[in-house]
């Protein structure tokens, strides 16, 4: 059953991706109560009112430390003037989708109503982003504090409370520390005054002091060193960093540690290049850039093969001890063949794909077997320490034989290929084989031995009164072919 649910809300999700990236405190604007359909119908000044009401019941509740509630009394006080609809009468049913969400806001007929509906949304909006950093949902304080700048781009208490919320996670680093001083700073710019923000801008601009000279170690270190990182390490991390993609201005980063996968190094180093160059700090971004540059480019020739290969089969100790804390046993046979199925496809090579021979070796060591039996091919086979059971045919046995050679198995002992021969040759020992099997085959075979002695007398004859040599082809041609054996045997040594 659980399966089943999982199932039906994965496929529901294809249909309200746009849903889903809202922040939540927009999403809940859907459900909304009566109390809050019912003000949105109201005339402007009964419909402010229902909406200070419902937040003054978070005001109330956040007080008394019931974030939950305050929450929920924020969220649809938000809603009266700014929600999503669901036109679609069926949709708890059908479950949520995009295509039947309408977004409404109330449209204000006079600048005093715009004030009004701006300057309760902008308190709304900070009050809610207190609540989550009370309640540790720095995520959405920052969506909070983002609605509020789109009223108001240089509210001091947004600025503020969107910095805190940027290095509140123990995942926070240099970057959001970069951003949060920017947000200070603007702070800082709109409330000259207030001591609270200037003491924590000190504070930040020291500890963003402190995080470059760590960054320019980190960052050299990474890219001097040239780690290889394996398709497994991305996977660990991959599902953080599709968490993290967001714009430059909310990029989520986690940490720099030296145990860091060198995809996420590269993307935090991405992230500070933006933010220099948002600063105007062109000469450190273009020092950075060019480190990330070198970076990707090794990684590239890393996932091509061309910068160093991973060997599973002999894993180092590092190797190991790494896997080990991963959860992965490098000793176990099963994962070394996972990992390098894994590896095959980053580098992509079809899993599981038999060699490739090439055709011309193939046919040559074919032509070199085609006169061995079953029986010397078995045994071959067998000595190769390969499977010869009885039963196959021939042709089975002469094709695993040709792919263990192919595949660089030690050859046999007892097998030696048969000699190359021109073709001219191949006709004469044909024609003699023919011999045996009939009357006439003996008479042919008895005239040609018949023949080479005739000849055979003729040049030691022609020679020894110094006349002409008589050329004979056929004794040649059959010396010429074996001085050629003991060279062709040398020169298929490399089969």
């Amino acid at each position: 059953m659980d399966q089943a649910v999982k199932m039906k809300t994965a496929d529901q999700a294809i249909f309200r991706s746009k849903f889903d990236k809202w922040p939540r405190f927009y999403q809940n604007s859907v459900f909304a109560g009566d109390v809050v359909k019912e003000a949105r119908g109201m005339a402007f000044g009964p419909m402010l009112s229902e909406a200070e009401k419902l937040k003054a019941l978070g005001n109330g509740a956040l007080g008394e430390g019931d974030f939950m509630k305050a929450n929920h009394c924020y969220e649809q006080a938000l809603s009266v003037f700014k929600y999503a609809e669901n036109v679609d009468p069926d949709w708890k049913s059908k479950g949520m989708r995009d295509d039947s969400l309408v977004e409404r806001s109330y449209l204000c007929a006079s600048s005093s109503e715009e004030s009004a509906v701006r300057g309760f949304m902008k308190s709304v909006y900070l009050n809610l982003a207190l609540v989550c950093q009370k309640t540790g949902e720095w995520d959405i304080a920052i969506q909070a504090c983002d609605e509020c700048l789109e009223i108001e781009d240089d509210n001091a208490k947004a600025l503020y409370r969107r910095a805190m919320s940027r290095v509140a996670p123990k995942s926070s680093g240099g970057v959001e520390q970069e951003m949060a001083m920017e947000d200070l700073i603007r702070a800082s710019d709109s409330n000259p005054g207030d001591k609270t923000i200037a003491k924590e801008l000190r504070a930040m601009r020291q500890k963003v002091k402190e995080q470059r000279k760590k960054d320019k170690l980190t960052f050299t270190g990474m890219f001097e060193r040239g780690e290889v990182y394996t398709k497994d390490e991305e996977l660990l991390v991959r599902d953080r960093l599709e968490k993290a993609e967001r714009s430059a201005a909310r990029a989520k980063v986690m940490g720099t540690g030296e145990e860091d996968n060198l995809d996420r190094r590269i993307y935090e180093a991405d992230a500070l290049y933006n933010v220099y160059m948002k600063q105007g700090r062109l000469k450190e971004a273009e020092e950075l850039g060019k480190k990330v540059e070198e970076a990707k480019e090794g990684r590239r020739k890393i996932r091509e093969g061309r910068g160093g290969g991973i060997d599973f089969d002999n894993p180092t100790a590092k190797m190991v001890e790494d896997a080990k804390e991963r959860g992965i046993d490098l000793n176990d046979p099963q994962v070394k063949d996972m990992l390098k199925r894994l590896k095959e496809e980053k580098e992509g090579k079809p899993v599981g794909e038999e060699p490739s021979y090439d055709g011309e070796t193939r046919g040559k060591l074919m032509e070199m077997v085609k006169d061995m039996e079953g029986r010397e091919l078995r045994e071959c086979l067998k000595e190769m320490g390969l499977d010869a059971a009885e039963g196959k045919k021939e042709e089975e046995y002469r094709e695993m034989f040709v792919k263990a050679l192919m595949d660089g198995k030690k050859i046999p002992s007892n097998w030696r290929p048969t000699p190359r021969i021109s073709p001219f040759t191949q006709k004469v020992l044909s024609f003699l084989g023919a011999g045996s099997k009939s009357w006439w085959g003996n008479l042919r075979v008895s005239l040609i031995v018949l023949f080479f002695m005739v000849a055979y007398r003729v040049i030691t004859v022609g020679m020894a009164r110094g006349g002409p040599r008589v050329r004979v082809p056929y004794v040649e041609e059959v010396v010429r072919d074996g001085e050629g054996v003991s060279r062709g045997w040398e020169e298929s040594e490399e089969f």
